[in-house]
């Protein structure tokens, strides 16, 4: 028992964005229950992976130190081709709609039940905030990517080749039924953990992380198998010519070779969708810390921003970038972008 309370201890030290959720999380565990009304799950479930995302970033000291990655420190060099003006419209966007989630953390953590309610609009913000500020670095960078899906792609391909730091960096690959994670290092019988579990370890966030990876890969498994056997041309069919419906290992690999690499990003894409109404009985329904929840989705963002509007800056230059930066700032009133700019992105160059 006594080693159980300097684990706990612990952990609330290296896990500071979750340390208002301890008292809560340790409270149900002990009563050995979560809420199990099948309206609330989904919520108390992506709570649970937003938060082993946030984590594991928060895990690695180094996380900020992007020159030990040989892609930033040696390969992105500085592009004099850059269109200037669609970069800045890209990181614009990107930085207004992060402001939306930064205010709801800040302005309103006191308020759980507006948190409650924003929580759904929530899901495409933190998506449309990270993969603008992703364009916009692929923009800088010359590479001519146009849709949501080429550019996840490109992150896929990127990550794969150590570009980003291994936090973000994670994937699954593979058949159906036989997925591989990479970049997981701390992966223990992760087909053992259910999703509701409290995150505890650093092994509790590794395996939360393979959980939204594997149900991630099984929804876009299924949606590229229902488009090829929806076309006559394409289906994968039986010796008699009739369309497949049951597939083996075999067919799952021919699925698994459209689909890619799963990654970060695919995940953040597959959660924008939250935001239908359908769905959003779901959260007001919900037991979670809402705090917590906002604060986790926000800590990832400010993240993944962190990272593309360093690998801008290498690719447009220091000038160019603190001109972007200075300008937003001024206009909004908010200093959040131009601090990580002075902090954490100009001691990189």
């Amino acid at each position: 028992m006594k080693k159980n309370t300097v684990q706990n201890n612990h952990l609330k030290s290296i896990f500071p964005l979750a340390e208002d959720n301890f008292a809560i999380l340790e409270s149900k565990q002990k009563k050995q229950s979560l809420s199990k009304d099948q309206k609330t799950i989904p919520a108390e479930v992506l709570f649970r992976h937003f938060q082993a995302i946030a984590q594991y970033i928060e895990l690695d000291t180094e996380r900020y130190n992007l020159n030990r990655l040989l892609y930033f420190k040696n390969k992105l060099q500085r592009n004099t081709n850059a269109p200037l003006s669609r970069v800045e419209q890209l990181l614009l966007n990107a930085w207004n709609t992060e402001y939306l989630l930064l205010f709801n953390t800040q302005e309103h953590e006191h308020h759980p039940n507006y948190l409650r309610l924003a929580l759904h609009w929530a899901f495409p913000q933190a998506y449309y905030s990270s993969y603008l500020t992703m364009f916009a670095a692929y923009t800088a960078k010359g590479v001519n990517c146009r849709t949501h899906e080429a550019l996840i792609k490109q992150f896929a391909s990127l990550s794969t080749n150590d570009a980003y730091p291994t936090t973000v960096s994670y994937f699954a690959e593979g058949e159906k039924g036989n997925y591989r994670f990479k970049n997981l290092p701390q992966l223990e019988d992760f087909h053992k953990k259910n999703a509701l579990d409290p995150i505890l370890s650093p092994q509790d966030c590794a395996s939360q992380i393979a959980i939204l990876l594997k149900t991630t890969r099984d929804e876009s498994s299924e949606h590229v198998k229902k488009e090829r056997q929806s076309r006559g041309q394409t289906a994968i069919k039986t010796k008699e010519g009739d369309i497949r419906k049951k597939f083996s290992s075999d067919h799952w690999v021919q699925i698994a070779e459209k689909v890619g690499y799963t990654t970060l990003f695919d995940f953040l894409y597959r959660m924008r969708l939250k935001a239908n109404y359908q769905d959003v009985r779901t959260f007001i329904n919900a037991d979670v810390d809402f705090k917590a929840f906002h604060k986790a989705m926000y800590s990832i963002v400010a993240y993944l921003n962190f990272i593309h509007e360093s690998y801008t800056t290498k690719s447009i230059g220091q000038h160019e970038m603190q001109r972007i930066v200075e300008e937003f700032s001024e206009a909004t009133q908010s200093n959040f972008v131009q601090q990580r700019f002075e902090k954490l992105i100009k001691p990189l160059l």
